[in-house]
C-alpha cells in the first residue's frame, strides 16, 4: 500500500490540513495540544473508521470543539489501483463513509455504508492468503498500527518482549492464528474421532442387548390381532351406553323446562302485584308532592317577605345616618367659611409680606456674608504678610549661603595662587640657571647662542611657561570671585534686617507661588465683598418702598401665619365639599334601593295571597284522595321518604303480556314432556349411573388401546433397533480411515512444538534480514527458543545488553521487515521515539530513516528542536493547522 494524500477538516485537534505523503523523512513539530498526533488519528479514521488505541476517543468527541461536523478523506494506492475513501463524523455519533476506485478519468463508487467500506478496504489491503471475516478487519488495523506506527515509549517493545508476547504480536500481525488453530483443531479432531469410535462401539453393544430383550416379531403380531378384536367389542358396548345417556339428558331437559316455565309464571304474577302497588304509591306520592310544593312555595314567599322587610329597615337606618352626616358637614362648611372671612384681610397681603420677608432674610444673609468675607480677607492679608517676611528671610539666607560659598572659593583660589607664584619663582630660577650656569647672565651672548625657537624650547623645558599660565588663570579666578562676592554683599545690604534669626525651610520659589495664590484669593474675596455691599444697599432701598407696618417682622409673621391658616381652611372646605358629595352619592342609590324594596314587598304580598289559595285547594284534594284510597300510615311514610314515579300505560301492557306468555309456555312444556315419555320403551337409568358405566367402559377401552399401542411400539422399536444396529456397524466401518488420519495429524503437529517452532522460525528469518541491514555492526543477532541474543567476538549475550539506541534501531528494522511482509512498507510514524538517543545513535537513526524515506514516507513526531533540525522537511502544527517547511 502507498499513501498519496490526506485531507482533514475539524477532526480532533486539526482544524484544516491537506497533507501529501511523498517519499522522504519529515519531522512533525508543534506545541502540546496543537494536533500532531491527530494526523495519525485522522489517517486511521479514514482507513479504518477508528482512532488509535493509545488515546481512545468516543465518536461523539471526534469532531473538533466548536464545530458540528468533521470530515477526513484519504487517497491511497494498493495492488496497482487507486482508491479514495471519505468519512464524515457528527456530534450525534453518526458516521458516513464512501469508498471509490479510479477507473481511467472517473471514480467508480464501491461502498457507501460504514460496514461495507471497512470490509472493502480490508479486502483491498488483505496481506493474508485467506478470506477475511469481520474480526480480521480489526486484526488488519492492529497489524497496521503494530508495523506502521511506533507509539511513545514503545520503540523497543518487540526486542524487549518475552517469546510469548512476541508470538502474540507476530500471530496478530502475520495472521498466524491459523497455525495455532490448526494445532488445536488437530487435537480436537483426534478427541472427536476417539470419542466417536467409543460412542459407536457402545451404541452397537447397547443395541444388541436391547434387541435380545425384546420378543420375536411373530409373537408381537399375534398379540396385536387379539387386541384389535377386544377393541371392536368395547366400541359396540360404548355406543349403546351413549345412546341411553343422550335419552336421559333430553328427559332431564324437558323436566327442567317445565319447572322453569312454572317459575316464570310465578315471577310474572309477582311483577303484576308489584305493579299494582306502584300504581297506588305513585298516586299517593303525586298528591303529597303537590301538597308539599304548595306549602313550600307559601313558606318560601313568607321567608322572602320577612327578609325583604328586614333589608328595607336596614336601608332606612343607613339613610338616616347619612342624612345626619350631611347635616354635620353643612354645619362644618358654614363655620369654615366664616373663619375664612375673618382672616382674609390679613391673608390677602401675604405676597407683600413674603417679599418683605425675603428681602429681610437676604439683608441678614448679605450682612453675615460681608462680615465673613471681611474676616477671611484680614486673615489672607496676615498670611500673605507672613509669607512675604518668610520670602525675604529665605532670600537673605540664600544670599548669605552664596556669599559664604564665594568667600570660601576666593580663599581656595588665593591659596592656589600663592602656590602658583612659588612655582613660577622656582621655574624662573631653573630657567635662569640653564641660561647662566656660572651665575652671570650675558644677554648678548645668549642672543648669539640661542635663537627665538631654542629660547622658547628652553622656556618650555624649564616649566616656566606652564607655571605662568596657571598663575594667570588663578589670578583671573580670584578677581572673578571677588567681584561676585561684592555684588552679593551689595544685594544683602539692600535687604531689610530680619526680625528673627529663625531658619526658613521653604524655598523662595514655593513662597513666591504661595504669595501669588494668596493675592489672587484676596482679590477675588475683595470683589465678592464689594458685590455684597452693593446688594445690601439695593435691598435697603427696596425695603423703604414697602408700607411702614411691613417693616416690623412680627407683623410680617402674623400675615404669613394668617395666609397659612387660610390655606388650611380652603383645604378643609374642599374636603367637606368632597365628603358631602360622597354622602349625597351614597344617599341617592339607597333611596332608589328602598323604593325598589317597597315595590318588591308589595308584589310579594300579592303573590302570597295566590299561593295561600293554592295551598287550601291542594289540601282539599288530598283529603278526597285519602278517603277514596284508604292509604295506611306505612304507605304514606314510604311515599314521603321514597320517590315513586308515575307508571306508564306501556309498562302495564308489558307486564300483562309477560304473564300470559308465561302461562302459554308452561302448557307447551307439559305437552312436550308427555309426548317424549310416551315414545320411550322404558324410563332410562339416572344420568349418574349411565356416566359411571361409560367411564368404566372408557377405562377398559383405553387399557386395551394402551396395550395395543405398547405392542405396536415394541414392534416398531424392534424394527428401528435393527435398522440402527445396521447403520451403526456401517458408520464404524466408515470411521476407521478418518480416525487413523486424525491420529497421524495430532502426532505431526505435536512432534516439534509446533507454535514455538513457527515463532522461532519467523523471528530467525526477520533477524537474518536485520543482520543484512546492520552489516557494519561488530555483532550479529540470533534467536534461540524465542529469546533474541547477540553474538560478538564468539561470545553470546542477551539483546537486552545492547544500548538503548542499538535496541531502537534493531526494533525499527524488525518492524520494517514485518511491514514489508504485510505490504505496509510505504508509511511509518514514530511518536517521540528519538529524544532518548545520544548524538551518535541519533545520527545513525536519522540516516536509517532518511534511507527508508527514499522509498516510503517517514513521519517523526517530536518536541526536540535538535531532532527536528536533523530532517530535511518539517510539518509545523499550530492551532489545528499544518504548514510545510
Amino acid at each position: 500500500m502507498r499513501l498519496i494524500d490526506l485531507h482533514v477538516r475539524d477532526i480532533l485537534g486539526l482544524k484544516s490540513a491537506s497533507l501529501s505523503f511523498e517519499p522522504g523523512a519529515v519531522a512533525i513539530v508543534g506545541p502540546n495540544g496543537a494536533g500532531k498526533s491527530s494526523i495519525l488519528d485522522a489517517l486511521l479514521l479514514a482507513l479504518f473508521g477508528e482512532s488509535t488505541p493509545v488515546r481512545p476517543v468516543k465518536h461523539g468527541e471526534l469532531v473538533r470543539v466548536g464545530s458540528s461536523r468533521g470530515e477526513v478523506a484519504c487517497l491511497f494506492e494498493a495492488k496497482g489501483l487507486c482508491y479514495r475513501v471519505r468519512r464524515a463524523f457528527g456530534k450525534e455519533r453518526r458516521q458516513e463513509a464512501f469508498l471509490e476506485r479510479q477507473e481511467g478519468e472517473e471514480w467508480l463508487p464501491i461502498a457507501s455504508t460504514v460496514r461495507e467500506v471497512n470490509l472493502q478496504i480490508a479486502k483491498v489491503l488483505n496481506p493474508w492468503d485467506r478470506t477475511l471475516s469481520e474480526n480480521d478487519v480489526k486484526r488488519l488495523k492492529e497489524a497496521f498500527l503494530s508495523t506502521a506506527f511506533i507509539p511513545q515509549g514503545l520503540v523497543t517493545r518487540i526486542v524487549d518482549s518475552t517469546p510469548t508476547e512476541r508470538w502474540q504480536v507476530l500471530s496478530a500481525v502475520l495472521g498466524l492464528e491459523a497455525e495455532e488453530a490448526l494445532q488445536e483443531g488437530a487435537k480436537e479432531l483426534g478427541r472427536i474421532a476417539s470419542a466417536s469410535e467409543a460412542s459407536i462401539k457402545g451404541k452397537i453393544e447397547a443395541l444388541r442387548h436391547e434387541l435380545e430383550a425384546l420378543p420375536e416379531e411373530e409373537k408381537l403380531l399375534s398379540r396385536l390381532l387379539n387386541l384389535e378384536k377386544k377393541i371392536g367389542e368395547r366400541k359396540e358396548r360404548l355406543q349403546g351406553l351413549r345412546v341411553a345417556l343422550e335419552a336421559r339428558r333430553k328427559l332431564d331437559d324437558l323436566v327442567l323446562r317445565e319447572r322453569s316455565a312454572q317459575l316464570s309464571l310465578k315471577e310474572a304474577e309477582m311483577r303484576q302485584a308489584k305493579l299494582q302497588r306502584r300504581l297506588r304509591m305513585a298516586q299517593a306520592s303525586s298528591a303529597l308532592s303537590q301538597l308539599r310544593e304548595a306549602a313550600s312555595k307559601f313558606g318560601s314567599s313568607k321567608s322572602e317577605l320577612r327578609c325583604r322587610e328586614i333589608k328595607l329597615k336596614e336601608i332606612e337606618n343607613r339613610l338616616f345616618r347619612l342624612e345626619e352626616q350631611r347635616d354635620e358637614l353643612r354645619k362644618a362648611y358654614t363655620e369654615a367659611q366664616a373663619a375664612r372671612k375673618v382672616i382674609e384681610p390679613l391673608a390677602s397681603r401675604v405676597d407683600l409680606a413674603m417679599e418683605a420677608r425675603r428681602l429681610l432674610d437676604r439683608a441678614k444673609e448679605m450682612s453675615a456674608r460681608t462680615a465673613g468675607l471681611s474676616q477671611k480677607i484680614d486673615g489672607l492679608i496676615c498670611e500673605r504678610e507672613k509669607a512675604e517676611l518668610k520670602l525675604l528671610s529665605a532670600r537673605r539666607q540664600e544670599l548669605e549661603r552664596t556669599f559664604n560659598q564665594i568667600l570660601e572659593e576666593h580663599r581656595k583660589y588665593g591659596r592656589e595662587l600663592a602656590e602658583a607664584v612659588s612655582s613660577v619663582r622656582c621655574s624662573l630660577l631653573a630657567w635662569l640657571s640653564f641660561l647662566a650656569p656660572d651665575g652671570v647672565l650675558y644677554v648678548e651672548e645668549i642672543k648669539k647662542r640661542l635663537n627665538v625657537a631654542e629660547l622658547a624650547r628652553t622656556l618650555e623645558a624649564s616649566g616656566l611657561q606652564r607655571a605662568l599660565s596657571k598663575w594667570a588663570s588663578l589670578k583671573q579666578r580670584c578677581y572673578d570671585s571677588l567681584f561676585r562676592g561684592q555684588r552679593v554683599r551689595q544685594e544683602l545690604m539692600s535687604l531689610p534686617a530680619p526680625d528673627s534669626e529663625e531658619q526658613v525651610e521653604e524655598q523662595a520659589e514655593v513662597l513666591e507661588k504661595r504669595i501669588g495664590e494668596l493675592r489672587s484669593i484676596e482679590q477675588k474675596m475683595t470683589g465678592q465683598l464689594a458685590l455684597c455691599v452693593e446688594e445690601s444697599d439695593r435691598i435697603e432701598r427696596n425695603l423703604k418702598a414697602f408700607p411702614e407696618d411691613l417693616a416690623d417682622e412680627e407683623k410680617i409673621d402674623l400675615i404669613i401665619e394668617a395666609a397659612r391658616a387660610r390655606e388650611k381652611l380652603l383645604v378643609q372646605i374642599d374636603e367637606i365639599r368632597d365628603r358631602g358629595e360622597r354622602v349625597n352619592e351614597g344617599i341617592r342609590p339607597l333611596e332608589r334601593e328602598a323604593e325598589r324594596e317597597r315595590l318588591e314587598i308589595s308584589a310579594l304580598k300579592g303573590r302570597m295571597a295566590q299561593e295561600l289559595d293554592d295551598l287550601r285547594r291542594s289540601s282539599s284534594e288530598w283529603r278526597k284522595l285519602q278517603s277514596l284510597n284508604k292509604w295506611t300510615v306505612e304507605e304514606l311514610r314510604s311515599a314521603v321518604v321514597e320517590s315513586f314515579p308515575p307508571v306508564e300505560a306501556s309498562e302495564v301492557l308489558k307486564v300483562r303480556a309477560e304473564y300470559e306468555g308465561a302461562l302459554r309456555a308452561l302448557e307447551a312444556a307439559k305437552e312436550e314432556l308427555k309426548q317424549f315419555l310416551s315414545g320411550l320403551p322404558s324410563e332410562p337409568p339416572s344420568r349418574e349411573v349411565l356416566e359411571a358405566a361409560i367411564a368404566d367402559e372408557d377405562k377398559a377401552f383405553e387399557s386395551v388401546v394402551g396395550q395395543l399401542s405398547t405392542e405396536r411400539s415394541a414392534l416398531e422399536h424392534r424394527r428401528y433397533l435393527e435398522k440402527s444396529l445396521k447403520a451403526a456397524r456401517d458408520e464404524h466401518r466408515a470411521l476407521e480411515l478418518p480416525l487413523r488420519a486424525a491420529t497421524k495429524l495430532v502426532k505431526l503437529t505435536q512432534g516439534r512444538g509446533f507454535i514455538q517452532y513457527v515463532s522461532n522460525r519467523i523471528t530467525a528469518e526477520i533477524l537474518v534480514w536485520v543482520n543484512e541491514q546492520l552489516s557494519d555492526k561488530p555483532w550479529r543477532l540470533f534467536s534461540r527458543d524465542g529469546v533474541i541474543g547477540v553474538i560478538q567476538g564468539g561470545e553470546e549475550r542477551p539483546a537486552s545488553g545492547l544500548s538503548g539506541g542499538e535496541r531502537s534501531l534493531v526494533a525499527l528494522l524488525m518492524l520494517r521487515c514485518l511491514a514489508m511482509r504485510l505490504g505496509f512498507q510505504g508509511v511509518l510514524f514514530i511518536d517521540e521515539g528519538l529524544a532518548m538517543l545520544d548524538d551518535a545513535h541519533l545520527e545513525q537513526m536519522v540516516d536509517v530513516l532518511n534511507a527508508m524515506g527514499q522509498r516510503a514516507f517517514v513521519g517523526v513526531i517530536t518536541h526536540e528542536p535538535d531532532v527536528a533540525a536533523a530532517f530535511p522537511r518539517r510539518w509545523e502544527v499550530d492551532d489545528g493547522r499544518v504548514s510545510l517547511r
